[in-house]
């Protein structure tokens, strides 16, 4: 099995911060630019289109919230996106073999891996536990997807494309 890190395409120009409304994030988009599929940054934002493609490849367990996005620019709201929450948590780093920075230690007893920043990840392959998604519990800002997920998400790929950069990750 092959897997990737899924994480915004930067080149993209958009950004978002929640309002103080409950489900409401006003979302900063260049003027000509399309509206990406799938947006983090201290969430998780995506498109019913994203959702229904991570649904088709059979993506569980995650929890999807409908939420509003305000245009920054001209104050109307979209909906059709969702707050999703990525449920699953693999201790599955190769730490041997992964480039990272401690930002904090784990317990004696192994119980609580650490925290980590990592600029290359590398996978213990069988500690992923057939997940098809999820976050690394060592940097749960790392959020993996296997091939299938991956396969799905180029089969149902919109026109102007997820707004997803794809980082293939080694797996031992």
């Amino acid at each position: 099995m092959r897997y990737f890190r899924i994480f915004d395409d930067y080149e993209l120009e958009a950004s978002f911060t929640r309002e103080t409304v409950e489900g409401r994030y006003r979302v900063d988009v260049s003027e000509n630019a399309a509206w990406p599929h799938f947006m983090t940054g201290g969430a998780l934002l995506v498109s019913g289109a994203f959702l229904r493609a991570l649904e088709s490849a059979g993506v569980t367990p995650c929890e999807a919230e409908p939420v509003s996005l305000v245009d920054a620019r001209t104050g109307h709201a979209r909906d059709g996106y969702f707050e999703l929450k990525v449920l699953a948590s693999r201790q599955a780093a190769d730490l041997r073999g992964s480039t990272f920075d401690v930002l904090m230690e784990g317990s004696d007893d192994g119980t609580i891996p650490p925290t980590l920043a990592f600029t290359e990840v590398v996978l213990e392959a069988g500690r992923v536990g057939g997940s098809k998604m999820f976050r690394l519990a060592e940097d749960p800002t790392v959020l993996v997807i296997d091939e299938t997920v991956r396969d799905a998400l180029v089969a149902h790929r919109p026109a102007e494309g997820w707004g997803v950069i794809l980082e293939e990750l080694e797996a031992r």
